[in-house]
């Protein structure tokens, strides 16, 4: 769901900065945090790196990861769903996402959009052909799940 419409949106995009410099704080100062692990581009371009994973303290087996998806000019990832549910804030530029058989909608710089436990992503495009574009993934799943999913 975008939040672009919502009357304290500069509140949220501070909280949620905010949110994103305690989870990279925090995962500098972790011994339990992961390297940056990349993988390697998909056909469209589309490059992921898992900045950080951690276990859930109180939730044994269940881990947070937090996650960096650089998307080219035009280019978009395969429909597909994750393990768990996934907060997604965007960095640069604007991607178009759709889950399920939800809304198209347009994440900006500064917005959240979220999906849910296996949703299926049916859509996630840069919406510019000149200009790339970011977004941070925070990930909820099983200690070592694979951040993507067939649809």
């Amino acid at each position: 769901m975008n939040n672009s419409t919502s009357p304290s949106l500069a509140s949220r995009r501070e909280a949620m900065q905010r949110l994103l410099c305690a989870f990279a704080g925090f995962g500098l100062a972790s011994s339990h945090a992961s390297a940056h692990e990349e993988t390697a581009p998909t056909a469209g371009g589309v490059k992921v790196t898992r900045l950080f994973a951690h276990e859930l303290p109180g939730h044994p087996g269940e881990e947070v990861s937090i996650v960096l998806v650089e998307i080219p000019p035009g280019a978009s990832s395969p429909a597909h769903r994750h393990p768990g549910p996934v907060f997604v804030y965007g960095v640069q530029g604007a991607v178009e996402m759709q889950v399920k058989d939800g809304p198209l909608t347009t994440l900006h710089a500064g917005e959240v959009f979220f999906e849910d436990i296996g949703a299926v992503h049916a859509v996630s495009k840069n919406a510019s052909t000149t200009e790339p574009a970011k977004i941070i993934a925070f990930m909820i799943a099983k200690a070592g799940a694979p951040i993507v999913l067939p649809s």
